[in-house]
């Protein structure tokens, strides 16, 4: 049995409710998870849809909910959100040259550089965009030094719901289906 439609929208409901419920900051599974999608999802175009799906409905809700005092009327994405999703843009690349059958320590690399991808590109946006820093060398560094105490949160994260991840991809595999490829239809990907 191959992981199918169901796996998908799991995933997105799992980002979704994980952005919900009282977290430390930066601690959620959507760097893990789009590490995960890059890695198993067939066609690409799912491995984008999985974690954007998850942030832009949890943003949707948390935006007009949770932070709807920060907002004036209703907000479809936060301006926040495309800083994350410049990051997960970022990170599908490293993912999908992981390969399916990777073993552990290549995992575990992937994990690390994929959250230290994220963190330097979301904070050189927060840095190129927000005007709370100037657009200079300094700036940078200050952006970066700023974002570095959530950092640790998403180093953990990441290697937390990512492994997770791949125990429970290659749990398909372990019960007899040699691949484990999230599709949105039984055909060869």
């Amino acid at each position: 049995m191959r992981p199918t439609l169901f796996t998908l929208v799991s995933l997105v409901f799992v980002g979704f409710f994980a952005r919900l419920i009282p977290h430390p900051f930066n601690f959620t599974p959507i760097v893990g998870m789009t590490l995960l999608a890059g890695i198993y999802a067939r066609p690409r175009w799912v491995a984008i849809a999985v974690p954007f799906a998850a942030m832009f409905v949890s943003d949707l809700v948390l935006n007009n909910t949770v932070y709807a005092s920060f907002y004036e009327g209703f907000q479809v994405f936060g301006s926040w959100g495309v800083y994350v999703a410049l990051g997960l843009c970022a990170l599908l690349p490293l993912a999908a040259n992981v390969g399916r059958q990777a073993g552990w320590t290549k995992l575990l690399s992937a994990g690390v550089g994929g959250s230290l991808l994220f963190f330097l590109v979301t904070n050189a946006a927060v840095w190129a965009t927000s005007g709370i820093y100037p657009l200079n060398a300094a700036g940078l560094a200050a952006s970066l030094a700023a974002g570095l105490p959530f950092f640790p949160a998403t180093l953990a994260s990441t290697l937390l719901f990512g492994g997770i991840g791949v125990w429970v991809m290659r749990g398909y595999s372990f019960r007899g289906a040699g691949d484990t490829t999230l599709a949105l239809s039984h055909r060869q990907a």
